[in-house]
């Protein structure tokens, strides 16, 4: 990412600070009152569920004929009005440009795909030492107020989490690939990367500042502590594939990828073609993870070099 990009991207008139502040605002409606409102709308919909039973079916879905199915419609729609409208807002009415300036149609390279996806791929594998240590983190006496709410929040997660991705059929897990896969990358990304790391990057000039306060943010809005550290790490790895390409499909990319293959991880499980579980907070093995940590930095190095060698370009024709 060079400042010829950024420039085309966002206005230098407009005041960074006050930019973030808007997107927050925005992004504040849209997981609070948007996504919900458009979840709802269309579950009752295309599920006919009443005004009357939605508390019910929000709390015990599983109690509704088709309410695995109506749930994860209702999740894939609140995703939508949640991440998407913030973006679409900011750059319509703030920035006052088309939205979808983001999603540039070119400028991907067949190596750059590549490497994204072995980048994503082998982190998954790597990224299991922090998703263990951060499982099982014991705070300190005085915040058992905190943990014994992080713990809740995590049951409640985990629950509606298992309920979503219990797939009876080939045709419901594709539609689990959709909403859980093909939408968050989308959305989040732009979001997070497109929006919100751009916005930082605008107010420090430091591009590494502006991926961790990202990811940061894009870890914490899961609301889900005791995978804070890994989810926070995921977000940086999307913050730099987008910024060491110069084009924010990669970092969608890297999301689909994560999300994809642990659904189709726990799919396959599911079916016993497969002993590992997905969703098991077990570190793999370090014999396991060394040869993917070793692909991991050479992928990200290639990645780099090429970024430079990008930037030196744009440098140049400036």
């Amino acid at each position: 990412m060079n400042n010829i990009e950024y420039k085309r991207l966002f206005s230098d008139q407009r005041n960074p600070v006050l930019a973030l502040i808007v997107v927050f605002l925005f992004t504040v409606a849209g997981v609070l009152l948007i996504g919900p409102v458009l979840g709802i709308g269309f579950t009752t919909l295309i599920y006919n569920i009443d005004a009357m039973s939605l508390d019910r079916f929000l709390q015990q879905p599983e109690t509704f004929e088709n309410g695995r199915k109506a749930l994860l419609l209702y999740q894939g729609a609140s995703a939508l009005g949640a991440f998407l409208t913030p973006v679409l807002l900011y750059f319509s009415i703030y920035e006052r440009k088309n939205p979808f300036i983001l999603l540039p149609i070119k400028g991907l390279e067949d190596q750059m795909l590549v490497m994204a996806v072995l980048a994503t791929f082998s982190f998954m594998i790597v990224n299991t030492v922090f998703i263990e240590w951060n499982a099982n983190m014991d705070l300190p006496g005085f915040l058992q107020p905190f943990e014994d709410w992080a713990k809740n929040m995590e049951d409640q997660l985990r629950e509606v989490t298992e309920f979503l991705t219990k797939f009876d059929s080939v045709s419901y897990f594709l539609a689990a690939i959709v909403v859980v896969a093909i939408i968050p990358a989308i959305v989040e990304e732009l979001l997070f990367r497109g929006a919100i790391q751009n916005i930082f990057f605008q107010i420090s000039k430091n591009h590494h500042l502006a991926i961790w306060l990202a990811a940061i943010l894009f870890s914490a809005i899961h609301v889900q502590f005791y995978g804070f550290i890994p989810r926070v790490l995921l977000g940086a790895l999307f913050g730099y594939l987008y910024v060491w390409s110069g084009n924010i499909w990669l970092a969608v990319l890297g999301h689909f990828v994560n999300n994809g293959i642990s659904l189709l991880v726990l799919y396959l499980y599911q079916q016993d073609k497969i002993s590992y579980d997905v969703e098991s907070d077990e570190s793999a093995p370090w014999y396991a993870i060394l040869p993917f940590l070793i692909i991991f930095i050479a992928s990200m190095v290639f990645l780099y070099r090429h970024y430079k060698k990008l930037h030196g370009k744009v440098e140049e024709s400036i």
